[in-house]
């Protein structure tokens, strides 16, 4: 009997140790990698898209460095623009700048200048030291002209069903799709804000008019007079 368990446990042990040879045997056979051989670079296709702007985030553009010549808002919005443009950039978090274009001129310095100033125009519109308009130019987003009408869509639809006193209307008086923004102005006036995409820089061009400002005509030409002064060039002196 116990011939017979040593001849069975002789056999086990020889059959373990024939698999474990053979298993030895199988990696061999494996074929070892050529040296040669160029690595695999094929990389899964991201869905992330590269978006470049005309400015990097955060990025500001000098008003001096992005309108060195102000011959197109002379001749579209004024003659006595002033050739001082106050520059409120560093107010404003999201724009890339932030631009006021002011009548030239001293403004009235008590009520009888005042009057004077009243009579002789009967109104008083824009007076000497007033601003004209705000330039604000947002160049660090993407921008899609389906979208950009879209949205101004929506917000017309929005205001007109809250029953607001602000409107919005789609314009192509510039040539180009401009969303205007009316807001009431009492006693029976309103304020204008344009914006549209200038279609060198990708750039949003937002135009508002000037405290004193009842004109939609002014407002447009002085978004015109941007869209005629600005490009690519216009853009490179950010910090």
């Amino acid at each position: 009997m116990f011939g017979a368990m040593a001849r069975t446990l002789t056999i086990s042990v020889l059959a373990i140790a024939l698999a474990a040879c053979g298993g030895d045997k199988e990696e061999e056979k494996k074929p070892d990698k050529d040296p040669k051989a160029k690595p695999d670079k094929t990389k899964p296709k991201s869905n992330v898209k590269r978006i470049v702007t005309a400015v990097p985030p955060n990025k500001k553009v000098a008003c001096t460095d992005l309108l060195p010549d102000l011959s197109k808002f002379k001749e579209y919005v004024a003659p006595d623009v002033s050739d001082t443009i106050r520059d409120n950039s560093k107010s404003h978090r999201e724009p890339n700048a932030v631009c006021r274009f002011m009548r030239d001129g001293e403004p009235p310095k008590d009520d009888a200048q005042l009057a004077k100033m009243k009579a002789e125009d009967k109104k008083l519109g824009v007076l000497p030291g007033d601003e004209y308009c705000t330039l604000k130019i947002f160049c660090s987003y993407s921008t899609d002209e389906g979208d950009f009408k879209s949205n101004c869509e929506k917000s017309a639809k929005k205001a007109s069903a809250s029953g607001g006193r602000t409107r919005y209307e789609g314009n192509s008086d510039l040539g180009q799709f401009a969303c205007v923004r009316m807001t009431d102005r009492p006693p029976d006036n309103w304020a204008y804000t344009y914006r549209t995409i200038d279609k060198d820089t990708k750039c949003i061009f937002e135009v508002l008019g000037g405290p004193s400002v009842v004109s939609s005509e002014l407002v447009r030409n002085c978004t015109r007079a941007a869209i005629e002064s600005i490009g690519m060039a216009n853009l490179k002196k950010f910090k």
